[in-house]
Parts: structure tokens; sequence; C-alpha cells
């Protein structure tokens, strides 16, 4: 071989192993600098609740203002079978478990406007529900099927009546009355009314409702609604004030669980401007008073209403953490998440915020905070019954919220909220029909909320984005592969040039 071919096979070689090289280093920063940079500004840009010029808004806000996830909510209802013996003897319940009763739910977020520079927005949730036979247990109506539980108007009227001051209670009931002439001595009154009403009027802790009632559309307490009348015109009767002037309003009726047209407070949110990672974020919310109209409920900035929180006492301690609205209300996930991040989300049918953590490619709910004064509404927070939702069902892993997120893009491909709602009953040892009572926390139901991606999302995300990563890295990975190929060659041949060499010098 000449010394001008080997001179040039040589310097081809050469060529040829930079050429390489500069390939695989050029297919390495494009794989693992340039697409995550490209696929996190694409997603920060379109990560965003956006409204042009011309008034409309980007696809993102389009998707979340009328959203195509497959919901529904289950319920199952427990059934008491021995209210004498809990009530005379102290037995603990022996319960049924009646359901599931689906209600199909579709959601829509009426999108009230923009302000701070397009960095805050204001909507309000709408949720219909619809019973759903064919996901129920066979045969089960709500409007038909009935069950006897605790019922929470008459704990929270024993609560109100043993420990309130007759003179207090005629305060409340009657502000314009002189409820100050009412002498300590008759306060013993009261409890002797509360056991003859018990049999007179037949109302107990447990009331037979149906399905329907007990979740939707709510059943008027009896004895609490019996017996403050009764209270009433003994009040009228001490003070020689005239019957009309004592005249009690019909009290709201009870309902566990919502109406079939639910409307949600009046929500402002961080739209993701300058913080793709927040978008969602409740700042504060409005929402009515159911009573009293003319003074809404407002949040204090991200800390929920003062009056929503009891004086209940026990082991129970307030906290400013448990009445902080931390995160959005679920609708959106964080981006680009790490298995060490923490999402929180904000549970508006309990009114607590909880923290996601993961956990076997899942966020689970790991903790709802501190443990607080009040009890959880039976009608969004906002009534004055008093519930909590303790984990007794199942295992606690079966009742965490959980949701299953593509971790890159944010975005929910399931998610489920299971919970048990539990009435707070007392003893009441001054009252005899109750003086053997157990306490303690009465289950009402259980249920389980899903949401499920549609078709058309989970397409959405395959083509949008993750299909175009794919093809990226493909093409990345095979410049790298010629690259490596090209050293290759270039190394045989440099091998070949020396053998041939040293073939010639031999």
């Amino acid at each position: 071989m000449g010394k001008t071919v080997r001179f040039a096979c040589g310097a081809a070689s050469v060529v040829t192993f930079v050429i390489g090289v500069l390939l695989i280093i050029a297919g390495l920063v494009v794989v693992l600098k340039v697409v995550p940079d490209q696929t996190k500004k694409t997603i920060k840009e379109q990560k965003q609740l956006i409204k042009y010029k011309n008034g409309t808004y980007n696809d993102y806000t389009k998707d979340w203002a009328n959203p195509k996830y497959i919901s529904r909510i289950q319920y199952w209802v427990y059934d008491y079978k021995n209210p004498i013996s809990i009530i005379n003897r102290g037995q603990l319940p022996d319960m049924d478990e009646k359901g599931p009763y689906t209600y199909v739910e579709t959601t829509t977020n009426d999108i009230d406007g923009m302000q701070d520079d397009d960095r805050m927005l204001t909507y309000t949730q709408h949720i219909k529900y619809v019973f759903d036979p064919t996901q129920s247990c066979l045969g089960c109506d709500p409007l038909v099927d009935k069950v006897l539980v605790p019922d929470v108007s008459y704990f929270v009227a024993m609560q109100t009546l043993t420990e309130l001051p007759l003179g207090a209670l005629c305060q409340q009931l009657f502000p314009t009355l002189p409820c100050e002439l009412i002498e300590e001595e008759y306060e013993t009154v009261i409890l002797s009314l509360i056991d003859d009403a018990l049999a007179a009027f037949k109302a107990g802790p447990f009331i037979e409702v149906t399905i329907d009632k007990l979740l939707i559309s709510g059943y008027e307490p009896p004895f609490y609604t019996r017996f403050i009348q009764n209270v009433a015109d003994f009040i009228c009767l001490l003070l020689q004030t005239p019957p009309s002037q004592c005249v009690v309003s019909s009290p709201q009726n009870v309902s566990y669980g919502q109406t079939l047209n639910y409307t949600s407070p009046h929500y402002t949110i961080l739209t993701g401007k300058g913080d793709y990672q927040r978008v969602g974020f409740i700042q504060s919310f409005t929402m009515e008073n159911q009573y009293n109209e003319s003074q809404p409920w407002i949040t204090n900035g991200t800390l929920l209403p003062a009056a929503w929180w009891s004086d209940c006492g026990g082991d129970i301690q307030a906290s400013l953490h448990a009445r902080t609205i931390r995160g959005n209300t679920g609708d959106f996930f964080p981006s680009f998440l790490k298995t060490t991040d923490v999402v929180p989300i904000y549970v508006d049918s309990i009114c607590r915020s909880i923290d996601m953590t993961y956990q076997k490619k899942m966020y689970l709910r790991s903790s709802i905070g501190d443990p607080v004064k009040t009890v959880a509404s039976a009608s969004r927070c906002s009534t004055i019954f008093t519930i909590r939702t303790p984990v007794t069902h199942a295992t606690q892993t079966e009742l965490w919220t959980s949701a299953d997120a593509k971790m890159q893009t944010g975005t929910i491909l399931m998610a489920h909220k299971r919970m048990q709602i539990n009435v707070m009953a007392n003893q009441f040892p001054n009252i005899s029909t109750m003086s053997v009572f157990m306490p303690g926390a009465y289950p009402i139901y259980w249920l389980n909320e899903s949401f499920y991606a549609d078709q058309g999302t989970v397409h959405d995300i395959k083509s949008d984005l993750i299909n175009q990563v794919k093809l990226y890295k493909i093409i990345c990975y095979s410049v790298v592969g010629l690259g490596g190929l090209l050293m290759l060659l270039s190394l045989l041949s440099m091998f070949g040039v020396i053998y041939a060499q040293r073939h010639k010098d031999d």
C-alpha cells in the first residue's frame, strides 16, 4: 500500500471517527437536553388558563371548562338492625350494608372572568347527578329503599338542650323576648321534658328514611322540629308571652350527600401565568350562607371561615394548618412530578386539604393535615350538623384518595376519592333513656367517587406529546447509533492501515 493511500485512509478514519463522536454528542445532547427542554417549554405554554384578546380561550382552558372525564359516585349505606339494644343496653351496632347506589356525574366549570393581569380566574363549578340503575345493586331504587340510621339532628338538639342554659336558649330562639327573666330553677325542667318527649313523640336517636332522602332530597328532623317547639311553648308560658310570638321556624332538611344539581363555591384561582406548576391553586372563595343570605361565607384568603369549626372538646385540636386551603380542587396536577413531590389538593366535600404522596406508580393521600375542631358538614361544610370522616370501613389503603397521573404532563388518567361518613354521637347520662347509650362514631355510609380519562384524552396525550417525544428519541438514538457505527468503522480502518504497514515492514 502506497504512502499516499495510507495517509488518505488514515485521514478518512480520523474524520470518520470525529464525525461519529460529534453525532453521538449531538444525539445525546438532543435526547438529554433539547427534547426535555422543548417538551417542558411546550407544556409550560399550554398548561395555563389563557384568554385571548378575541375573547376565546386556549384548548387547555376549554377542556377544563367542559371536562370529558367519565365520572360517577357510588354509595354503600348502613342499615341498623338493633336500635333498641343500642339505646337500652349499650350494645354495639349490628348493621347491614346496602348498595352500591350509583350516580353518574356531569361537570361544567363556568368561568366568570379574569383579573390581576390574567393571573387570577374566578369560576363556579356545577355538577349534575343522575341515578344509574345499571351500575347499582340489582333491584335497588333510592326512592323506595329504606334504611334505619342515626339521626344527626337528634344529637345536635340533645347536645344543645343539655348544655345550653334555658335563658341562653331562649335568647337564641327569640332575641326580642325578655329571656333574662327566666330563673335558673327551671333548668331541670328541660331534662324531664326531654324524657317525656321521647315517649310522646316516639322520636329518638334513629330514624327510618329512604336512600333518596338520606343522600339527596333530605328529611325533616322529627325530634328537632317537635321538641324545640315544645320548649318554645314552655318558654312562652314562663314569660307569659302570647303563643304567636313563640313559633319556631322549620329547620332545614337533613341530607348527608348532595343535591342532584350541586353548585360549588365561587372560587378565585391562579391561571398559571408566571408559574404553570401552580395553575388552579385556590386563593379564596365565596359561597352562599343558607342561614343568612345577606352574609355569604367568605374565606380569609386561603383560610376557611372560622364559623365552620365547632367547639367540640376531647383530644381534637384547632389548627391553622387544618383550616388552610392548599392546592387546587383536584382538577389539575403538576407536571414533571418527582417521586419525592407532595401534591396538595383541597377536597370541598369535606372542606379539608389533603397531601398526595407517590406510592407504587400512583399518588395517594398520605394525610389530611392536623386534627381539627370541626366536624365537616353534612352539606358541604356549612350546616350545623356534626359528622366525622374517619377510616373505619375497610383497610386504610382501600379508603385512600388516589390518582394515576402522567408524571411528565400531570394529566390525570384515573382518580378515586373514598371516604366514610359517620355521626359523632354522645352519651347523655342525665337523660334516663340515653344513660347507657354507647358514645362514638356511628357509620352512615361510605362512598367511592371515580374519575376516568376518556379514550379521546388518552389519544390526545399520545398523539400530541408522547408519540412526538418517542419519535424525537428514536431519531436521536439512531443518530447516536450511526455515530457509534462510524467510530467503529474508523477504528477498523485505522487497524487495517496499521496492520498493512506492519505486514509491509515484515
